[in-house]
């Protein structure tokens, strides 16, 4: 019986290609935009992230994002969906640069704190596929600030 409908499938041509289509699209997960970044000591850092893993690697609901590029950005951003107490922000510079290990951020301390992670209904090596968003602008009373947007497709 499923040959028979796989069959009937490639023949109607319904269904099978934009299944394939998603498919290439889930193992080929992209970052784009950008954030400034400024730790309480530090000036305002263009960062660009480019790749991102599901928060579930480090049990939460969420993303991290990581640049790894060419400039070897010391730069890692925990976008997180708390259940109780909403979005919220960890952001990691690697210990010993610009005096700060990391910053995290609250919506009482953001102008705009907008963070949205979907399930795609995918699942990759057990990790569930997320797309979404981040746009904020926060600043912390010390100085430190994130500020910018983010657009997450089929981060696993």
């Amino acid at each position: 019986m499923p040959l028979i409908l796989v069959l009937a499938l490639l023949l109607s041509g319904c269904g099978l290609s934009s299944a394939l289509r998603e498919a290439k699209d889930v193992a080929s997960p992209s970052v784009s935009g950008e954030l400034a970044v400024r730790t309480p000591q530090g000036e305002p850092v263009a960062w660009k992230p480019d790749a991102c893993l599901s928060g579930e690697h480090e049990q939460f609901f969420g993303f991290i994002l990581v640049s790894e590029g060419s400039d070897g950005s010391p730069v890692v951003l925990r976008a997180v969906v708390d259940p109780l107490d909403g979005p919220g922000l960890r952001v990691v510079v690697a210990a010993g640069l610009q005096g700060t290990a990391g910053m995290v951020f609250r919506p009482d301390m953001c102008e705009r704190l907008e963070l949205v992670v979907e399930p795609t209904g995918w699942r990759v090596n057990d990790f569930q596929d997320l797309s979404g968003r981040l746009d904020v602008s926060c600043r912390k009373a010390d100085g430190g600030s994130v500020k910018g947007s983010v657009e997450v497709r089929h981060c696993h």
